[in-house]
């Protein structure tokens, strides 16, 4: 299902090859989804007659950009544009499970109710930064405030206009952090490609360098 086809998926190949990143010929249908859309496979992705295309590039550090359409019926065709990696080690322990928004809340479907298990998850004051945050009741306090704390997190939300006209949302979720969008309605282009992908390195850059 991996093919090369027209607007977004050709401008993600377009920037890919300046890049020198990787087209990806085959991806886990868990890399190209939110980690919280891929954990309850929101859509049936991996059930017989799915009907869904998706593009992917891949970088020589593992960084993998994609673009994933899905036709669940002739109203219903979600879209997600996904850049992400493995998150720090250091990461995985502290924070488990932690969701940021400029915007996007893209939590409606039914399967996501339950998506922080037992230990819930409440939201986090951040006034002043444009960010909804919501994280799982196991994060660590002092990882959260410090995390919350870096100026940077202004650098992605300034890049979400360039890349979706619906917002923006980071999850950090399972050992995997990715910033992504929900939307048929991005702007056209390579250079939405490129913000999503710089955006990816301000997350990493952020999560790299704040430790416990």
């Amino acid at each position: 299902m991996f093919r090369r086809g027209p607007n977004a998926p050709t401008a993600l190949y377009e920037v890919g090859a300046q890049l020198g990143w990787a087209t990806a010929t085959s991806v886990d249908l868990s890399a190209i989804q939110p980690p919280t859309h891929a954990g309850v496979d929101v859509h049936d992705l991996r059930r017989r007659g799915a009907r869904w295309q998706a593009w992917a590039i891949e970088s020589p550090v593992g960084v993998l950009a994609s673009h994933l359409e899905v036709f669940n019926d002739e109203y219903d065709q979600p879209v997600y544009d996904v850049a992400g990696r493995a998150a720090p080690d250091h990461t995985r322990v502290a924070l488990p499970h932690v969701e940021i928004g400029w915007r996007l809340v893209p939590y409606g479907h039914h399967r996501l109710a339950g998506r922080f298990g037992s230990p819930g998850s409440h939201k986090v004051s951040s006034k002043g930064t444009g960010m909804a945050v919501r994280v799982s009741r196991d994060c660590d306090e002092a990882a959260v405030d410090s995390l919350l704390g870096d100026p940077r997190w202004t650098d992605i939300g300034r890049r979400a206009p360039a890349i979706s006209r619906t917002g923006l949302a980071v999850e950090i979720v399972g050992g995997r952090a990715v910033v992504f969008t929900t939307t048929a309605t991005a702007p056209r282009g390579t250079e939405r490609w490129r913000e999503l992908i710089a955006a990816e390195e301000v997350l990493h850059t952020i999560l790299d360098e704040h430790r416990r």
